[in-house]
């Protein structure tokens, strides 16, 4: 076994004067050893980077959520003062919950395209133009029965995933997207089927393209 010591550095001096210097380390190599450049002791654990972004769940699409949803106060059965009413930039507004069908999530922004899910007690959509009602789809619970005003063939929603969720029978989505912030006050609540989930996303890029045609035309109408 061959020792090996570093030769000792010197360090000079303005005054001209050349000290010793301790060495650092003694290294000792036998002939076939290799050396190793990683540090000795025990490996100690790394700790990730806190990544505050995978703490929120990635909504897939298809999926039925609960979000807060500011909505313009429309019932007037609320009286001021109540703890449902609240007065915002716009006049009173009604802070409530809402269900929305996610059409597409963006996790770099943190922001939701969802569909709007509405019930009405009342006449509902029944008395509107069949162009405005086909901006609508029904949704039910998968194997029920659609009772209301929406074009056929309505969303159909898992029975087996949605212990909180459990739509009206009259209930509709409205097509008109909107784009909600995934925050703390998101809650998912179910899933639709995958037949429904498909039916969905064809739907929204038809009426996607037919926006998109008519501002073509109104383009060119105006050129």
């Amino acid at each position: 076994m061959h020792s090996w010591r570093p030769p000792a550095a010197t360090t000079t001096l303005l005054t001209g004067q050349t000290i010793p210097e301790t060495p650092v380390s003694t290294l000792t190599i036998s002939p076939n050893q290799q050396v190793s450049t990683a540090p000795s002791g025990p490996a100690q654990p790394v700790n990730p980077t806190h990544n505050a972004r995978s703490e929120k769940e990635i909504l897939d699409s298809g999926s039925i959520i609960c979000h807060a949803s500011p909505v313009r106060l429309r019932d007037r059965s609320i009286l001021s003062g109540d703890s449902q009413r609240s007065e915002g930039q716009f006049g009173p507004i009604l802070d409530k919950k809402r269900y929305f069908v996610v059409l597409f999530s963006n996790p770099f922004r943190g922001t939701l395209e969802v569909f709007p899910i509405y019930s009405h007690n009342d006449r509902g959509i029944a008395h509107s133009l069949s162009e405005v009602r086909e901006q609508y789809m029904g949704i039910i619970s998968e194997g029920d029965t659609y009772q209301g005003d929406a074009p056929e063939p309505a969303l159909e929603v898992i029975r087996r995933r949605t212990p909180n969720f459990a739509p009206r029978k009259n209930a509709y989505v409205s097509l008109d997207r909107v784009t909600i912030e995934q925050d703390s006050s998101t809650v998912l609540c179910g899933t639709l089927t995958d037949d429904s989930h498909e039916l969905l996303v064809k739907r929204a890029m038809q009426l996607d393209r037919e926006k998109w045609n008519v501002l073509r035309r109104v383009e060119v109408d105006e050129s």
